[in-house]
């Protein structure tokens, strides 16, 4: 049913059917927009076999209009073998990638891209030929389920105010149905909001339905006036084809006010026309701008993204594209704007799963729209994005399981995390290293690398509190918390030192801490290139004994901590001894967490914790 809207042209008969030209022949249906009687004449003889091409065509085109892919895949792709057309081609591709067939789709887009080298999709695709991979695997940000409003028939565009949650529907049973899908007329309906996903039972809002479409709408913060769709039949604007008899109408802009509930004075906005459609509003929340599609002169696709200043004295500017930021040779519509002026939009002309996809895109820089990825997008249309009480809450609309309906949107709490590791004696970037982040027990939640820059980024659930254990080769193991990045643009700087020379005094060896992850005992490989630098100068020193002491920090019981010490100590022991030192050079003792380094107690933070796991390395006097 979406797709209605953005082709934005409506046909009546006013006289009895013109009769079809050929018994194959469905040109004067489709003129009509009358698709669904269109499939039923033109299956009847025309199939994969069929040598009428222009018929495959026009049924390629009919089962597409339907949103029926896998039946448009079959025509388009036997269609587009003879005809090898623009649009062909690209609708092709979208059916392949509706059907999920990335792969086969991908191929052919190079083919596009080629072809057509100049077109916003090829350059795009040009830059990121992979992008279906890091779509599918890029990380979940919202939980999707769908309401218990929605009906056998076409629910879409839900916009919440208050409690009062409005949507677009084709449920009620009429007599005069839509040629297009032989569905009843859209109407506007409302409904109270009891939770994310139960409502009450939908009421259609009277004073704005006709018996044309109405939908989707738009209604100002302080609930005042509402903008909705409708068609230009109902303000008696439309164009006679005495040949064809038939009347051609566009989808038009209205906006009514609220008296004491209930919308009144509809009227037509200034800018409408006869001659181009404009639809689906969204107004910002201060009331200044009314952002909307269009096909209107001057524009980039099919059907773009547009917007139009809101005068302090009522009247209306001049609208003004948006642009390729947003626009693309495709098709751009249902447009929403947030407080905080970030834009969501669905187009078929940027990288995505298939069908429309949802793009979220900051007017407040100079940032790239982004795909919201799966669950919000998948390879069907989805469109209609909107978002709520601060983006606590928001809802899409979608034809994922046959007819358009509308699923609640809860966004997935995350932060972000971004840092550089630099090398802390020349403060240049440390590339390559290990970076494993964990919760506050140490268990494993992901493994990075740090870039050429130095650069690591991440996200984990809010309620994770993470810890950094960063690895490289000739430098301390560090153990760190990290805070979430709260500017995007700046990254917290951790220096890692390098391993430094051992110093040896008259009664220590000193170098870099002997570091055990927790709850372990085995050596680690970066402890045994300090334990080996021991050997040497043990080597040098024939004559040297060396006495370990080990010490734990204070989580878990001190009888724990205890045997723990023990075992690292032991550990170390067994590992100089297999270098060669002779027992009788080399002991130890565990002493817990008895003779901590620093007496924090129960209340030390991680750092400090790290500090009292330790081992020292006294030199025993004869």
């Amino acid at each position: 049913m979406k797709k209605l809207l953005i082709i934005f042209f409506f046909l009546l008969t006013y006289n009895a059917m013109t009769a079809q030209k050929s018994s194959c022949s469905a040109s004067d249906l489709i003129e009509r927009l009358e698709y669904t009687k269109a499939i039923e004449l033109l299956s009847k003889c025309i199939d994969v076999s069929s040598k009428n091409t222009a018929g495959m065509l026009q049924l390629a085109n009919c089962y597409y209009y339907t949103s029926n892919t896998e039946e448009a895949e079959k025509y388009y792709k036997l269609s587009y073998e003879v005809i090898k057309d623009k649009a062909t081609h690209f609708n092709y591709i979208d059916c392949l990638r509706s059907n999920k067939k990335y792969e086969k789709a991908n191929a052919e887009m190079k083919k596009f891209a080629l072809k057509y080298s100049s077109d916003s999709r090829s350059t795009t695709f040009h830059k990121k030929d992979n992008y279906t991979e890091a779509l599918l695997n890029q990380q979940k940000k919202y939980t999707v389920k769908k309401i218990n409003i929605n009906s056998d028939r076409s629910d879409f565009g839900g916009f919440l105010t208050d409690s009062t949650f409005y949507f677009v529907s084709s449920r009620i049973e009429q007599n005069k149905k839509y040629g297009w899908n032989e569905e009843p007329y859209l109407d506007i309906f409302s409904s109270i909001r009891k939770n994310d996903t139960v409502f009450s039972q939908p009421v259609p809002v009277k004073e704005l339905n006709s018996t044309f479409h109405e939908g989707p709408i738009t209604i100002t913060k302080n609930g005042k006036n509402i903008y909705f769709s409708s068609e230009s039949f109902t303000v008696n604007q439309f164009d006679k084809i005495k040949n064809k008899k038939l009347k051609s109408g566009q989808v038009q802009l209205f906006t009514a006010t609220n008296d004491n509930g209930i919308w009144k004075n509809a009227k037509p906005l200034p800018f409408n026309s006869k001659l181009y459609s404009v639809s689906n509003p969204s107004v910002n929340s201060i009331n200044t701008i009314v952002y909307f599609s269009s096909n209107m002169p001057g524009g980039i696709g099919g059907n773009d993204i547009w917007k139009v200043t809101i005068n302090a004295d009522g009247t209306y500017g001049k609208p003004e594209n948006l642009g390729p930021r947003i626009n693309t040779e495709g098709d751009e519509s249902f447009p929403f704007i947030d407080e905080n002026n970030l834009l969501y939009f669905a187009s078929n002309g940027r990288l995505g799963l298939g069908g429309l996809d949802i793009y979220k895109l900051d007017l407040n820089n100079e940032s790239e729209a982004e795909n919201l990825g799966i669950p919000v997008n998948s390879s069907k249309d989805d469109f209609a994005f909107s978002t709520f009480y601060n983006r606590k809450i928001g809802y899409l609309s979608s034809n994922r399981e046959g007819n358009d309906n509308i699923y609640s949107c809860i966004p997935d709490c995350t932060n972000y995390y971004a840092a550089v590791l630099t090398d802390a004696s020349t403060n240049q970037p440390l590339s390559n290293a290990k970076v494993i982040v964990t919760d506050t027990n140490e268990n494993p939640i992901t493994t990075l690398q740090s870039d050429k820059n130095g650069w690591i980024e991440f996200r984990i659930a809010c309620e994770k509190k993470p810890y950094l254990k960063i690895f490289k080769d000739g430098f301390v193991t560090k153990q760190v918390a990290i805070a979430p990045t709260v500017d995007p643009n700046l990254r917290i700087t951790i220096p890692i030192e390098p391993i430094a020379e051992v110093v040896v005094t008259d009664t220590e060896i000193h170098f870099n801490p002997i570091l055990f992850e927790f709850n372990k005992y085995e050596i680690t490989k970066q402890s045994k290139t300090i334990l080996d630098k021991l050997v040497y100068i043990m080597n040098q020193n024939v004559a040297m004994k060396i006495f370990i002491r080990a010490h734990t920090d204070s989580k878990g019981t001190s009888k724990y901590n205890m045997n723990l010490s023990e075992k690292r100590v032991q550990s170390t022991v067994n590992y100089i001894l297999s270098k060669g030192i002779s027992t009788t050079r080399i002991s130890g003792k565990g002493f817990g967490e008895s003779e901590p380094k620093i007496n924090c107690g129960d209340q030390c933070t991680e750092e400090e914790h790290i500090q009292n796991r330790r081992s020292e390395f006294l030199i025993v006097k004869d």
